[in-house]
């Protein structure tokens, strides 16, 4: 790996970080979306949230509910949590079939 190549993939990793840190957890969509670069894991977000009494209509979350939310994205910090989101799913699926 060349020089260039690591100063790149450090600005990057230092501008994820800025985002994550400054990033609101105002809604159910917003903490979905900052607990997903925290843990990684779809039921482990759904759990959290029905914990802090998060429904859709009368029901409690499930992790489908929150695989919708991560592919919606609405700002920079967003964008990036969907594509780890997405690469993730892509690997779990090479792996199952």
């Amino acid at each position: 790996m060349k020089i260039d190549e690591i100063r790149k993939m450090k600005a990057e990793m230092e501008n994820y970080l800025k985002l994550y840190e400054e990033y609101p957890q105002k809604t159910m969509e917003q903490i979905a979306f900052k607990a997903y670069a925290d843990f990684g894991s779809v039921t482990r977000i759904a759990d959290m949230l029905n914990v802090q009494g998060a429904r859709i209509g009368n029901r409690k979350l499930i992790p489908k509910d929150v695989s919708e939310i991560l592919q919606s994205p609405r700002n920079e910090f967003e964008k990036l949590v969907c594509q780890i989101f997405l690469n993730s799913k892509k690997k779990a699926t090479r792996i199952w079939s």
